[in-house]
């Protein structure tokens, strides 16, 4: 197994999300979006635009604000750790 195929292996397992981020303007960063996708080795696709508001932005902070709400979940019922 090469070591991108590991590191989004482990990602998955521990419930984390791989973004693949590209830019728009370029063909072939489209076709590799598109090949990790088949391949479901990414969990969201974005632009590499990273301004607030943008799709990105948006992204992460959603994912941060689920991390923080499953710590928060944690520490109420007495499973933090």
């Amino acid at each position: 197994m090469c070591w991108t195929n590991y590191f989004f292996a482990l990602v998955d397992s521990q419930g984390g999300y791989a973004i693949a981020v590209y830019d728009p303007d370029d063909d072939r960063a489209r076709k590799t979006v598109s090949r990790l996708i088949d391949e479901r080795r990414v969990s969201f696709v974005c632009p590499a635009d990273y301004s607030e508001g943008s799709r990105m932005y948006h992204l992460a902070r959603t994912i941060l604000d689920k991390i923080a709400t499953d710590h928060e979940l944690r520490v109420l019922s007495g499973r933090h750790g």
